[in-house]
């Protein structure tokens, strides 16, 4: 009699290996699905926000026409009120001329803002903000005060976003530079000591030292955001041209485009770039300088800059690191 050997089917498991890719595969479908998730999220909120901002600046100006031309003086005058979502911060000037507003939602770490004079919501705040050349074609004052821009021989450029005539070029001449007249903020003068304030732009260096090439800053030497021995820095003078004065240096200059932003808090100084802090200082003392405020020069045809710049701004506060962090990430506007 023969015997038939019967064979029965064995299962196998799962190699280590093909556990590994296992999990390899879900954690990226995981990550895929968080990022997705997270810019659904925060484009909701962007939208949320937005909104938010055109009904509150159609309820300021709908209060100053039924009040004589005056902005509300505080936001819950024109019936805004903080919710669980969506807060607001609002500021207004009835005394200038013209009159001046700015209002900021936030929700979270994301704010946008309008002013009386740029209605489009813009990313960031604008509390304090007295002085905004955004440069899209122009050099009027987007902030409302009414501080225009000058221009002397500069030309429109493609700007920090890629778009044309949003930005200046600037050869490094005496020929080249921007000025803002009468510009009487308490930025970079004795009565500022002891105040707080905050000088931002975008830079593109051409290439060409021209030492002391002020970006953005006051008549004298050493003032405000400038180019000096071949690194972006940040200086004020003390007693006299250099005795007494302070100065925060950043990178070695390249032809990248970058943002700067210079703080000023009683005597206390800080200098970032590209968001990031490049150190600090401490001022005893701060000499006078003029009212011209300078864009590409010293505020006349001296310590001119060579390269291109863009979307400017002078704050009467002192901004956070979380707040110059946003500006670097949100880009030109």
């Amino acid at each position: 009699m023969s015997t038939q050997a019967i064979h029965t089917p064995t299962s196998r498991g799962f190699t280590i290996v093909e556990l590994l890719i296992v999990v390899v595969v879900i954690s990226i479908l995981t990550a895929i699905t968080i990022v997705a998730y997270n810019g659904i999220t925060n484009r909701a909120k962007t939208a949320a926000l937005q909104s938010a901002l055109n009904q509150a600046v159609k309820k300021i100006n709908l209060y100053a026409i039924e009040n004589g031309d005056n902005y509300p003086a505080t936001a819950s005058d024109a019936g805004l009120f903080d919710t669980a979502d969506v807060s607001y911060a609002y500021e207004k000037n009835n005394a200038a001329s013209p009159k001046a507003y700015c209002i900021t939602t936030t929700s979270s770490s994301m704010s946008y803002f309008s002013t009386s004079a740029a209605k489009t919501a813009s990313p960031g705040t604008c509390i304090g903000l007295v002085g905004w050349w955004p440069m899209n074609g122009g050099l009027s004052d987007q902030s409302g005060y009414n501080n225009n821009g000058t221009l002397n021989g500069t030309t429109l450029a493609s700007g920090q976003s890629g778009a044309t005539n949003s930005a200046y070029s600037f050869n490094g001449t005496s020929s080249d530079y921007i000025t803002v007249p009468n510009f009487n903020q308490s930025v970079l003068n004795p009565s500022s000591f002891g105040a707080s304030w905050t000088l931002t732009i975008w830079a593109k260096w051409g290439g060409l030292f021209t030492n002391e090439g002020v970006l953005i800053g006051k008549q004298g030497c050493n003032s405000g955001i400038y180019e000096y021995a071949g690194k972006y820095a940040f200086s004020i003078k003390g007693s006299g041209c250099w005795t007494g004065s302070q100065t925060i240096y950043g990178s070695t200059l390249d032809t990248s485009w970058h943002s700067l932003v210079a703080t000023y808090q009683a005597g206390a100084m800080s200098f970032y770039q590209d968001g990031a802090l490049q150190g600090t200082a401490t001022l005893a003392n701060m000499s006078g300088y003029g009212d011209t405020l300078g864009i590409g020069s010293g505020g006349y045809a001296s310590y001119t800059f060579n390269g291109l710049l863009d979307d400017a701004r002078v704050y009467t506060r002192g901004l956070s690191a979380s707040e110059i962090s946003n500006l670097h990430t949100a880009g030109a506007q």
